[in-house]
């Protein structure tokens, strides 16, 4: 794990090593075991780190001592990485770090190397010969990637916070992407954060910096692959799978000797903490994992802990449960954390399972994106002719069925109909917010064709990351993962849909048959009412509803049913509301 950032100034200027510690004393929460920062011209290099090898920045990497790296790397198919540069006439200490290996990478291919290169990545490379800066994020965007620009400078960084140390640079708030976070409780546009002057470098994108212009392009898209043979049965095709899941678990455990795993009763966790006891118990037998299940029986007829529970006596690890005392933590007085972004404030147990786990280890494991990786892809005429293309006709005409329907369905009702009527938002926010719900609609692809697009997993990537919650602890999402997403995109169509068969059948000899045969459940969708039912409001939240800050967003009338009448009628004005308080949190904190 590392925190890095590259200031690349317009002119000398003494004062850019000055930024360059700056920006280091925010990175050292992010790699707290070592920090260096390295000043050549015009160009200020800053990196920290745990207690993995790293390189030193003064000396440069690969045979070019004028190529530098700096990163969050994790180089997945390490052998297959080096064996392509041994091909190329570049052999390798395989000891070396994963930024030493990148600077190589890019002396041979240049950009080209990210054709080689798999895993969850930012990094940045000065080429001091060619006096520029290359920059890229993996494909999905699990780990982080910023710029920022001023008057004065350019600064690419995977931590927020380093990003506002640019000298000049201008931190007015984006309004629209405020409004996001009020409507949906996260960005709409994967680019986006909550200043103007900084902006992500989307999920599959690089970046190219020389001579005082930038330049981004998309490298990676998700390939239109043809069908796995028709020949394969359905076991072959969950041995291929497992063989590939395998691969991906073991490369977010090469590294480390003990993890955390968010655990619940179904089958994505489960599957996850399942590999990973099979290959510790092959590869690390000193491997210590830790489970961690979030329940509360007081709000519904939750099960979770009694199964994860089951699944991690069955394969000997322990377990810890957080049960309704966590939900109300803040019920009593008390605040939570303020993160760098707008996002959850009060997340009951995320925070403390990053806690517990950060006492011991470096990496999270959590179980998001198996449903969307078995599932169907949202309908669409590239969806259909997909299909068509590989002669899975049953599998086009069911799309085209299903377009058909929705444009009858649009008709019938006219335009714009299934917008929510927001009576709780200010009135002088509907109109803009008509055109973003419109926009959200048009962004929520499901399923596995959503993996790489969708903003809700952007979301929760963003809320997992060292930089905001400021623990350091990385996340670890092994259904993320481009192999396993190439696969998933080569089955035949009858795998799809079929309640994670695939899944099932692959993890049959690792898990109880409890799991195994589970149907998929749901939270109920009234939760947050009937938390806010059994704990009432915090202090927190009180304190939002009467800021100043939340009043830019709310209907004032709806506001005023949150302040009196009964608990039920409270809690029924709040729900609603539970983006935007948690918006109005991080403006009133950032304004303090």
């Amino acid at each position: 794990m590392s925190g890095f950032a590259a200031l690349v100034m317009r002119h000398r200027d003494d004062q850019a090593s000055e930024q360059g510690v700056a920006m280091l004393d925010i990175l050292h929460a992010r790699g707290p075991n070592w920090r260096q920062s390295v000043t050549l011209d015009r160009v200020t290099l800053c990196q920290t780190g745990d207690h993995r090898a790293h390189a030193d920045l003064t000396s440069g990497h690969g045979p070019r001592a004028a190529i530098r790296c700096i990163g969050d790397i994790r180089i997945d198919d390490r052998v297959a990485f080096l064996n392509g540069l041994a091909m190329a006439g570049r052999v390798i200490d395989p000891q070396l770090p994963d930024t030493t290996l990148i600077a190589h990478a890019y002396d041979l291919w240049q950009e080209r190397l990210l054709d080689y290169l798999i895993g969850d990545f930012s990094f940045v490379v000065w080429d001091e010969a060619r006096q520029q800066l290359f920059a890229a994020r993996d494909p999905f965007g699990v780990a982080q990637l910023f710029v920022a620009e001023s008057a004065n400078g350019t600064v690419l960084t995977n931590t927020l916070d380093a990003a506002l140390q640019l000298d000049g640079l201008d931190q007015s708030l984006d309004d629209t992407a405020l409004q996001d976070c009020a409507l949906f409780g996260y960005f709409l546009d994967p680019a986006m954060t909550p200043y103007r002057s900084i902006r992500r470098i989307a999920p599959g994108h690089a970046v190219l910096l020389r001579d005082g212009m930038r330049h981004d392009r998309r490298y990676w898209l998700p390939a239109a692959l043809p069908p796995v043979s028709s020949e394969r049965d359905h076991l072959a095709l969950a041995d291929g799978f497992r063989t590939l899941f395998d691969a991906a678990v073991a490369d977010r455990v090469r590294d480390i000797d003990a993890a955390g795993i968010q655990l619940s009763g179904g089958m994505d966790s489960t599957s996850i903490a399942a590999t990973i006891t099979t290959l510790a118990a092959r590869d690390k037998p000193q491997f210590a994992l830790r489970a961690y299940t979030m329940h509360n029986e007081t709000l519904y007829d939750d099960q979770e802990f009694v199964l994860a529970r089951l699944v991690a006596d069955h394969l000997g690890i322990a377990i810890e449960g957080l049960g309704p005392e966590v939900g109300a933590q803040f019920a009593n007085g008390g605040a939570p954390a303020v993160p760098s972004e707008p996002g959850p404030a009060d997340a009951p147990g995320w925070h403390d399972v990053n806690k517990r786990t950060v006492a011991f280890a470096p990496l999270l494991f959590m179980g998001f994106g198996g449903d969307a990786l078995f599932e169907w892809g949202t309908p669409s005429l590239q969806s259909a002719g997909r299909w068509f293309r590989r002669r899975e006709w049953r599998a086009g005409a069911r799309d085209v069925r299903s377009l058909v329907g929705q444009a009858a369905r649009t008709l019938s009702r006219g335009r714009g109909a299934e917008l929510p009527a927001l009576e709780w938002l200010h009135p002088d926010l509907r109109a803009r917010a008509s055109a973003r719900m419109a926009e959200a609609h048009r962004r929520s692809a499901r399923g596995i064709d959503g993996m790489a697009t969708a903003p809700l997993w952007q979301a929760i990537f963003q809320r997992s990351d060292p930089g905001y919650h400021g623990l350091p602890l990385k996340p670890a999402f092994p259904f993320f993962d481009v192999r396993l997403f190439a696969f998933m995109q080569q089955v035949p169509a009858r795998e799809l849909g079929r309640g994670k068969l695939l899944l099932r059948t692959a993890m049959a000899e690792r898990l109880p048959r409890q799991i195994l045969q589970r149907p998929k459940t749901t939270l109920p969708p009234d939760l947050g009412r009937r938390s806010l039912m059994l704990h009432g409001i915090a202090p927190w939240q009180r304190d939002v509803l009467a800021s100043a800050a939340i009043r830019d967003w709310v209907e004032p009338k709806w506001l005023a049913r949150t302040e009196s009448g009964a608990i039920e009628e409270q809690a029924e004005a709040v729900g609603p509301l539970n983006a935007a308080m948690n918006l109005a949190y991080w403006l009133s904190s950032k304004r303090r």
